[in-house]
């Protein structure tokens, strides 16, 4: 299905002031050719919302027809622009509003007749264009330029959630580009280059890629395991640095061992071989309920807070992944492994189990908030013709953590920050009490990483985890990171938590000491200049 011959059509876009005067002064010559002034978007942070807010493209010859036939309504034509990602793209239909219509009569030359001699002609009106509705955003500008700073070069995701209404505050996937390159013609030789590039930068690290979740689910198993009576309070194992299993032997992080310790303790020194026990403890099928109950395994459908309660179809966030839970009967259908062995594997957050940043952000909301899972939240109103429409997130599903449970693992991520054995004391913020968790997944075996180059080891070093809640009392934040190839979590994703909750939480006090300290530096220049 293509347009119809008599509608106009974009020939050219973009042209130069010297295009536009020759066109203009040879008018006479060239019937049936206009100039008109086309709005663009003007993104104005760069490439700081990309994945989030988007972009919008051109429709081409092949996705024309298409268009046509599934969205009859929204009257695409050739040269239009349509959202490709992210907001621009799954609230295309409110956000497009509806073209305007001039009609011209032309004579049988394609000469446009002047509308004094064409009085006894039958008229049509104009009709003008309606603009598409506003949208208001949940993101924080402050935190996601805080965010995007402390990511640096480095390769991977960070998305920050208000645990108590599921909205979204930071959404932050690296490498990106800026969207302001849409706005205009690009060849496909470019746009093939952009997509060439190495760490892809239209992939969407936060719900569109999935990773494993290392030692932060341990979170995960150790609510599994208090809930379900698998262990309680007072249970404690002893770690002699490896964990056995028939003839297989599994090594804790520390090779020296822990001790005998209780799940408060294995929490903030993410011992390895506690939670070996606990996993052997639950058993698989255990560990995928509660996983399950936690919302891993299964989309999030962020930004369908949009559409009504009645509504079946749920659009899919910039390819967002599902994620893997492994079970009994998937292993048993595989033959690639014991279920002894995955289960081990799995009480650490290996194997087969596969998390998006999305997720694990949603998981410690839900830890944080005592059992609350909601759908994430990037809209929070629309406006249009001056009334304001809100929109409300989805409470997903609710499950029950018991306050004895909730504390232990609240003093646990505590220590993970300040305790004396804590792994993440990087993420340290004077004067209020965060909790995290950090992890390191296993991207390659040890044998495959031997004998590789130095180049190909960096790609094959494991990924850096890192989960936060602040502050503990009453959280207002929830935060997941994931830093692709850039070893410990505690090292490297800690930091830019800090950063985060510090901009969030105390954004007064440090505006304050920034002002104070460039107040003195010019003071110390005024000096300067006066001797």
């Amino acid at each position: 299905m293509s347009s119809p011959p008599y509608l106009a059509q974009s020939i050219a876009q973009d042209i130069s002031s010297e295009q536009l005067a020759l066109i203009e002064s040879q008018n006479l010559e060239l019937p049936g050719v206009d100039i008109e002034t086309q709005a663009v978007r003007d993104y104005l942070f760069g490439d700081l919302f990309f994945h989030s807010i988007g972009y919008t493209g051109e429709i081409n010859d092949s996705e024309l027809s298409h268009l046509q036939i599934q969205f009859p309504e929204r009257n695409y034509r050739l040269g239009d622009q349509k959202g490709v990602i992210g907001i621009e793209r799954i609230f295309e239909p409110i956000l497009r509003g509806q073209d305007g219509r001039d009609f011209i009569v032309v004579d049988v030359k394609g000469r446009r007749v002047n509308q004094e001699e064409w009085d006894l002609l039958p008229r049509a009106s104009r009709i003008e264009p309606q603009a598409g509705q506003s949208l208001q955003l949940s993101l924080d500008l402050s935190l996601q330029e805080e965010t995007v700073k402390n990511f640096g070069d480095k390769v991977g995701a960070a998305v920050a959630l208000d645990p108590n209404t599921g909205q979204v505050l930071s959404y932050v996937s690296r490498p990106a580009l800026d969207p302001n390159i849409f706005t205009r013609v690009i060849s496909n030789a470019d746009f093939q280059k952009m997509m060439n590039q190495e760490n892809n930068p239209f992939l969407d690290r936060v719900a569109g890629e999935h990773y494993p979740p290392g030692s932060t689910f341990k979170l995960v198993m150790a609510t599994a395991a208090l809930e379900t009576g698998a262990i309680d309070l007072k249970t404690t194992f002893t770690c002699p640095g490896y964990f056995r299993l028939g003839n297989r032997v599994w090594r804790c992080w520390d090779h020296g061992g822990h001790g005998t310790l209780n799940v408060v303790q294995a929490i903030e020194r993410s011992c390895d071989v506690f939670f070996y026990n606990v996993a052997q403890a639950l058993g698989l099928d255990t560990m995928f309920a509660w996983s399950s109950r936690l919302g891993l395994g299964r989309q999030t459908f962020i930004g369908n807070e949009i559409f009504s309660e009645k509504t079946t179809e749920l659009l899919r966030f910039n390819s967002e992944q599902s994620g893997f839970i492994p079970n009994v009967a998937w292993v048993e259908r595989r033959h690639l492994s014991s279920v002894e062995g995955e289960t081990i594997n799995a009480g650490i957050g290996q194997g087969a189990y596969l998390v998006t940043a999305l997720q694990l952000a949603r998981v410690v909301s839900a830890l944080g908030n005592g059992g609350n899972i909601y759908q994430p939240q990037l809209v929070l109103n629309s406006l249009l013709d001056g009334k304001i429409h809100g929109f409300h997130s989805v409470l997903e599903n609710q499950i029950s953590i018991r306050p004895d449970v909730r504390e232990a693992l609240m003093k646990g991520m505590q220590n993970v920050v300040e305790g004396s054995f804590g792994t993440a004391h990087a993420a340290h913020v004077p004067g209020i009490v965060v909790g995290a968790k950090t992890g390191t997944a296993q991207v390659a075996s040890l044998e495959l990483t031997k004998g590789a180059s130095t180049a190909m080891k960096k790609k094959l070093q494991d990924h850096g985890l890192f989960v936060a809640l602040a502050p503990l009392d009453k959280p207002r934040i929830a935060i997941a990171i994931i830093v692709e190839n850039g070893g410990h979590g505690g090292t490297v994703a800690a930091p830019i938590a800090r950063a985060m909750i510090k901009n969030y939480l105390q954004r007064d006090q440090v505006k304050i000491e920034l002002d104070q300290k460039t107040a003195g530096a010019t003071l110390k220049n005024a000096d300067a200049t006066d001797e």
